[in-house]
């Protein structure tokens, strides 16, 4: 069960067309509910704990919480989102949630379209939730080069998402927004710098398959003929995406970077055949991860010098 709700930013759209509390579609209510189980004598008897309920379908939603939980539901974040905006130039991009409706998002457009490593790139304010324990409140940025739809998420502060707090005033819990925004617009500048760097070290299709064999191996040989054909399979991909996937041309770091978003928004887990599954690994899942960790090896210099020493010692135990 999910929802979501995104507008193509390539099409200009008039005002009914733009994502609003009236088409979003993650307002609905919800509510919490006691937990009862069944003796051995045939009872319902009231547990501990308390489940989320979408009081739409009467389906749970995320883990089951304790006494003390407070729920805060997506119309309160949904609201809070808009008062904590109040005077910003902005645009709403996307909302929906994933996971049974456990974790829900919405995307924000703060900075204009720019480009990195000589690609149109456009850039959004993700504040995502979570119920159940599942995630607190929290905002990071989101980049998606035009031409290929690669996405990658980064982190807005000390390497980890950035924490929002719920202030309450007279009126109504309201984001405070305006710290992350400026997180945001500051790590927009960092991303295009640091692609326009990758942009200026030539790379060949051999150097790309020494790292994203390192990468992928973590310098171990798999011992199985399924596990060699796992990775030999995706290194291929991914070298075949830096060579000639859409907008890279095989010629630098940065189509390295790009081969391997690439994989993972679009390849590594579904594919084409299940492509709900591979959008929730790409922007929530092991896919959004594994592109965090590739763009930290990329930015140090000793981390790629590892990686690429244990690429050339996997590709050589399999004679490639």
């Amino acid at each position: 069960a999910y929802e979501i709700v995104s507008r193509d930013w390539s099409s200009d759209v008039c005002s009914s067309d733009l994502i609003n509390s009236g088409n979003c579609r993650i307002l609905y209510p919800m509510s919490i509910r006691d937990l009862h189980f069944v003796d051995d004598k045939g009872n319902s008897v009231k547990g501990n704990g308390r489940q989320i309920v979408s009081d739409d379908d009467n389906l749970p939603v995320g883990r089951a919480v304790g006494a003390d939980y407070k729920l805060i539901d997506n119309k309160s974040i949904w609201d809070s989102v808009q008062a904590g905006l109040a005077g910003t130039k902005h645009e709403v991009v996307s909302c929906g949630t994933v996971n049974d409706r456990s974790l829900g998002f919405v995307s924000i457009k703060i900075v204009d379209d720019f480009k990195a490593a000589n690609r149109q790139t456009k850039s959004v304010m993700n504040v995502l939730w979570g119920h159940g324990g599942n995630k607190a409140v929290i905002a990071r940025s989101g980049f998606t080069v035009v031409v290929c739809q690669n996405t990658y998420n980064a982190a807005m502060a000390e390497d980890s998402d950035f924490k929002l707090s719920i202030r309450h005033t007279a009126k109504a819990d309201v984001l405070d927004l305006s710290k992350a925004i400026d997180a945001h617009i500051g790590v927009v500048a960092e991303f295009k710098a640091a692609m326009d760097s990758l942009d200026s070290v030539d790379a060949d299709a051999e150097k790309a398959r020494k790292i994203y064999t390192g990468f992928l191996s973590g310098g171990e040989t798999p011992d199985t003929k399924t596990g060699i054909s796992r990775l030999t399979n995706s290194v291929d991909d991914m070298v075949t995406l830096f060579r000639v996937g859409l907008g890279n041309a095989g010629r630098t770091m940065a189509d390295v970077f790009n081969g391997a978003t690439d994989y993972y928004s679009h390849e590594s887990s579904g594919g084409r055949s299940n492509a709900w599954k591979q959008f929730v690994s790409s922007e929530f899942g092991s896919g959004n991860t594994r592109k965090s960790e590739f763009f930290d090896v990329l930015m140090s210099p000793a981390s790629l010098a590892e990686t690429v020493k244990r690429g050339e010692k996997v590709m050589m135990e399999l004679g490639v």
